[in-house]
């Protein structure tokens, strides 16, 4: 589709919905954020608010964030936190979560959250709390669980942690303290440190040591082992990205648009989406390193939401930019195509005019598909078009369209025709010919299925003959010194048309009987076969000859080309030498000679 230059403002609606945001959006996956393993010194929340619901063997409530804080890319402002060590981003009170207390399959149900300490331990011995400290926009959410047991039937509290939530930055952290209690795991197993998105999403500690491996492909549900005091373990979503400018240039027309948008610094790449739909795009989109996009296929005088946003990483984004805009109304496109005075090499093409058209636009090729962006194409000022030079019995797609005011343009139509293959006349040549005998023959012509053919005694062509599937026709039993006239017509089917060739003619004399004394016998024939022939001739004599018979093969010009001393009743000539052409074979014999013909291809 060929864009357009927005000219009049007042014949579109473009509407700028969003404005630039400073953006924090960093990875939108969990397996995209930053893992590090450090030592910090924990210290207890004093002043914050108590949660007495989980302060009990099994139990979870939500509660509110304070500010707002991102996590692989999705805006929460609440979590619901459980006495089983997690941390679900986004689930308000009173909703059901499945699976939430034991850690033992990958999709647990929980997700999205923090693993700070997943399994069935119990709040039932302990405190917990939450706290936000700081100013906007670098605050921190603290939730805390103090004096927790290991396991629900444990004796003594043996662990304290706490979940750390940074607003902007959206780095998570999970700190630990060890207690005086002992572990003691119960036969469930161990727990699962970490953060996931969902049950393919995740990233999980190996151990809890000073440097743990934090795997994205292998999920660990069994550490019995308690993190050593001060330890923290930190998720970090990446940078800041920022956001692409508004869009600024817009090419629109009925069935397509060209956009474009200012480069963030930096360099990188970009994803965008078109669609209908005014809200940020939920699925992916279109990635590119470029700052334009083109789309064609558009539906006319409809209304379309453009949205863009940078792409920092593999899993890192910014905040979506939107640019809306309306499609012109549509050009119309031509009617159908009126076909008329279609031969071998030409064709007459023509449509209605259209009024909203200022000329059209047509390809003449062999190929259904819509002409790609850029093809040669030619421009009309009428809906007229004569073709010449084109090739018999062929198929030719012809795609035109209207162009109208602004460079808009219609959608390409597609009509085609062929062109037809002529029912052409046999042409023929005398293979054989005796006093009482002869052979007609041809090539095959293209499209004949079925050939007629009449022996007659005067040159007037007749009206119908005896219908022949061969190449070539033999008439026996003739008279000796008679005028002859051979006629053969070709029937024909193309595409379903069947129609007649002209006549063909070939008319000869027979010679006289041969006399007893040139050849003992009577009757004799010569005979060659096949013909025409390639590479081999087999010639065949009947009736009787001396010992000095030869077989000869003499060219148009009389030139000799092939003798062959006959010593029996056959012999086969090697003529893959000679040229193509028709050439005469002799029978010689004390001076009497007996001929034919033969094509050699």
């Amino acid at each position: 589709m060929k864009p357009i230059i927005l000219k009049k403002m007042l014949i579109f609606s473009v509407l700028l919905l969003l404005v630039i945001q400073e953006a924090r959006a960093q990875s939108i996956y969990a397996y995209g954020y930053n893992f590090s393993a450090f030592s910090s010194p924990f210290s207890y929340i004093t002043g914050g608010t108590s949660i007495p619901a989980i302060q009990v063997d099994d139990n979870y409530t939500s509660i509110p964030i304070g500010f707002t804080f991102r996590f692989c890319g999705v805006d929460y402002t609440d979590v619901t936190v459980c006495s089983n060590g997690w941390l679900r981003f986004g689930v308000g009170a009173g909703t059901s979560i499945a699976n939430w207390n034991f850690n033992d399959q990958v999709n647990s149900g929980i997700q999205p959250c923090v693993y700070a300490l997943y399994e069935d331990v119990s709040g039932a011995s302990g405190t917990s709390q939450y706290k936000v400290t700081g100013t906007a926009p670098n605050r921190i959410f603290t939730w805390e669980c103090r004096n927790w047991l290991w396991d629900y039937a444990a004796t003594s509290p043996c662990i304290s942690f706490q979940v750390k939530l940074y607003e902007t930055t959206n780095i998570i952290e999970v700190h630990y303290q060890q207690e005086s209690g002992s572990v003691q795991v119960n036969t469930s197993g161990g727990a699962t440190i970490g953060i996931a998105k969902s049950g393919t999403d995740w990233q999980v500690l190996n151990d809890v040591t000073s440097s743990p491996v934090s795997s994205s492909t292998t999920y660990v549900y069994n550490i019995s082992s308690r993190p050593a005091t001060d330890q923290c373990y930190q998720w970090d979503p990446g940078p800041a990205c920022l956001a692409p400018a508004p869009v600024t240039t817009t090419n629109i027309a009925s069935r397509g648009a060209s956009l474009s948008w200012t480069a963030v610094p930096g360099g990188g790449s970009y994803e965008y989406v078109l669609n209908t739909n005014p809200a940020d795009p939920t699925t992916a989109g279109t990635v590119t390193s470029s700052t334009s996009a083109s789309f064609s296929g558009l539906l006319p005088s409809t209304l379309y939401y453009f949205h863009v946003r940078y792409k920092c990483s593999p899993v890192s984004f910014s905040t979506w930019v939107t640019f809306s805009f309306t499609t012109r109304p549509d050009c119309g496109k031509p009617g159908k195509l009126l076909i008329t005075a279609i031969d071998t090499n030409s064709a007459t093409l023509q449509w209605l005019n259209i009024a909203t058209a200022t000329s059209y636009q047509y390809l003449i090729d062999n190929q259904r598909t819509d002409p790609v962006a850029g093809a040669s194409t030619i421009l009309l000022t009428t809906p007229f078009i004569s073709l010449t030079s084109l090739t018999e019995g062929t198929w030719y797609y012809i795609h035109y369209r209207s162009l109208c005011a602004g460079n808009d343009s219609s959608v390409w139509q597609l009509d085609s025709f062929r062109t037809p293959v002529p029912c052409r006349r046999p042409v023929l040549g005398l293979s054989t010919l005796t006093a009482n005998n002869s052979v007609v023959f041809w090539s095959p012509v293209k499209t004949a299925v079925l050939y007629e053919y009449y022996l007659g005694s005067t040159s007037t062509e007749p009206v119908i003959g005896t219908p022949i599937k061969t190449y070539s026709v033999q008439t026996p039993y003739l008279q000796p010194k008679t005028q002859y006239y051979m006629f053969v017509r070709c029937n024909c089917e193309d595409n379903g048309v069947k129609s007649n060739s002209p006549w063909s003619m070939i008319d000869y004399i027979t010679p006289p009987p041969l006399g007893i004394e040139s050849v003992a016998g009577n009757n004799e024939m010569l005979v060659a076969y096949p013909n025409p022939t390639k590479n081999y001739l087999q010639v065949g004599v009947s009736g009787q000859y001396t010992n000095m018979a030869q077989i000869q093969i003499v060219d148009i010009t009389g030139k000799l080309v092939v003798t062959e001393k006959m010593t029996g009743q056959s012999v086969l000539l090697d003529v893959s030498s000679i040229p193509s052409g028709v050439y005469l074979l002799q029978l010689v014999d004390e001076g009497v000679r007996i001929t034919t013909r033969f094509t050699k291809d």
